[in-house]
Order: structure tokens, then sequence, then C-alpha cells
């Protein structure tokens, strides 16, 4: 309901600021090919009828999705290039909060978009979200705390899950900042669904689709931790949930328990075997004969005596003749 009626007055806001003309000022100067470049940041300026990331111009007025911005100096507004951000002489803009009305074809709204308190004249885009100015940074248009400016800088990666930033005295995933040592903190790289970095004392991972995730990988040994792969085969389908340090093994985030990290095999997506173990996403399977354990496909095993679905005994299987 509450949607519905945000929806209903955006909507009768945009209806009304259509129909009003607006005041023309002398045009500023842009290059005929209509982009600037600022900081190796390209900026562009909207012709009628043109659109850039979640801005458009059309009826001499600049829309963010489908909001007019009335506060916006349509002759001086110009959009940060592959990125979210946008200026003019008075603001800069980011979609801080859009709302989508839940109707087909409604459309959504920009509710909130002017970053608050910056100082246009020393702001600059970085990348991923982030951009400074010669008194704060933001991210996603929202200003980080505790930032020492003059050495804020971006964290690279190849990743586009993981957007992170340092100063000299923390480390930002995305907003928020975590407990790291920002001097060896580093990004080690992207499995299916996981992030993982690592700084001298920790390793850290997280989703990629919850950054609120992130966690310490327990007692992983940081110096000597990697991730590793599982084989791929006509019956295994290969997969990267496994991980190795000089003590353990792990499977996702977590320590397999009982684990020799020296003889450590993954066998496929779920399974794998040390010199002692077999196990299944990352739990012992309780009787194996390690010497005549074998993987028949991602979730199934056998050895001399038995046939398991994971780490459970397929009962009555014969491990001579079974095919799942």
């Amino acid at each position: 309901m509450k949607k519905y009626i945000i929806f209903t007055i955006i909507l009768a806001i945009i209806v009304l600021l259509g129909c009003t003309k607006l005041n023309m000022k002398k045009d500023i100067a842009i290059p005929k090919d209509n982009k600037l470049q600022l900081s190796q940041i390209e900026i562009i300026q909207l012709n009628e009828n043109e659109s850039e990331s979640v801005y458009s111009r059309k009826n001499n007025s600049i829309f963010c999705q489908d909001s007019i911005m009335n506060e916006v100096d349509i002759n001086s507004f110009l959009v940060y290039k592959s990125s979210a951000y946008a200026k003019d002489n008075k603001n800069v803009y980011f979609p801080i909060e859009i709302i989508c009305a839940n109707c087909p074809g409604c459309g959504c709204f920009c509710e909130k978009y002017i970053v608050s308190g910056v100082d246009i004249q020393t702001f600059k885009v970085l990348s991923n979200g982030y951009a400074k100015d010669n008194n704060f940074a933001y991210y996603n248009g929202l200003k980080l705390n505790d930032v020492n400016i003059d050495s804020f800088t971006i964290i690279n990666s190849t990743s586009v899950y993981f957007f992170a930033a340092k100063d000299k005295n923390n480390v930002f995933i995305q907003n928020k900042k975590i407990n790291a040592d920002p001097n060896t903190f580093e990004y080690l790289d992207e499995r299916d669904i996981d992030v993982w970095m690592k700084d001298k004392k920790n390793v850290w991972t997280m989703l990629k689709s919850d950054s609120s995730s992130i966690q310490i990988v327990e007692k992983a040994d940081p110096s000597t931790f990697k991730l590793i792969s599982t084989p791929k085969g006509p019956n295994v389908s290969g997969n990267e949930h496994y991980a190795l340090d000089k003590n353990h093994a792990y499977f996702l985030n977590k320590i397999i328990e009982d684990s020799d990290s020296k003889t450590f095999e993954p066998l496929s997506i779920f399974i794998s075997k040390d010199k002692n173990n077999a196990y299944a996403s990352g739990n012992k399977i309780i009787g194996v004969d390690i010497k005549t354990f074998e993987v028949i496909n991602s979730h199934y095993s056998k050895d001399k005596n038995n046939v398991y679905y994971l780490k459970n005994i397929v009962k009555d299987a014969d491990p001579e003749t079974f095919k799942p």
C-alpha cells in the first residue's frame, strides 16, 4: 500500500512538472563530440533524447530513471560515464534510493538522488561506486565514515563483485569498514558463489550476492592459504569449493575436521579424500576403506564394501555393478 501511495504521488508530480516549461540559460562550452575528460573519467553532456546510465534528457528536462530531476540545471548537467554519478553547477547526483512500481510498465523512480555535503569543485569519481572530494569519500552516493581522504584509494581486482577501498588506517568493503590491515590486504580470487581476500593476519570470504556476509575464515593461515579446484570429467562436474593451507583443508569456508592438507585431494564438487579419510561436503564418510575408495560422479562414490550417496551408505547397492 505504501509503495502504491508513493508511486501515485511521484507520478502526479511528474505529470505536473512535465507540462512546465523550464527557463534555459546560456549553454556551457562543450566540445563538438559532446565529451569532456576529468581525471581520466569521461563525462558527457546529454543532448535531447539521449540517455546515459540511469539519466536521460527529454522534453528539455533531466530524468533519473522515470523521475524528473527538478533541482537540476540542465545546461551544466554532466554524467560521469561508466558510473551512476552526475553533477551540475549546484549538486552531485547518484541514484541513492530507487523505488519501482509494482505494476507492468509503471517504471522506476529515484526517490533520493542528491549527494549531500559535496565539494563540487574538488569532487571526482574513482570507480566501482567510489568517489571523493577534498573532505569526504563516498560509496554509491553516501559518505563513508572515518576516512583519511589523503590516503583513500581503490583496491583493484578482476572481479565484478568485489568493490573495496582503503586508506592508511582502514579497509572498506563497499561501505562497510572491516578490521583488516590496509598495508597487506589484497584480493585473492572469486569462485562460483564467493569472493576471497586476505591480509597478514586473516583470510576473508563473502558471498557474491551479499557483501554483508563477509567473514573471517576460522584458523586459516594467510601465508600458505590457496584456493583449489576440483577435476572435471565425463562423470564429475568440476567446481571450486575447496581450499588448503599448511594445517587444514577447507570446504567452502569451513575447516574439514581431521583432514590432512598435505595429501588432501578434491575428487568432485562434493567428494574429497586424503590419506586417512573420505569426505562429502566437508563431512567425514564413516567406515570408508580409503585404499579402494573412488568417486563415481559428483554425488556418488564407492569402496570395495559399499556405495555412498554423499556421506550415506546406499542400502543393498553392489559396488561392482552399481550405476546411479
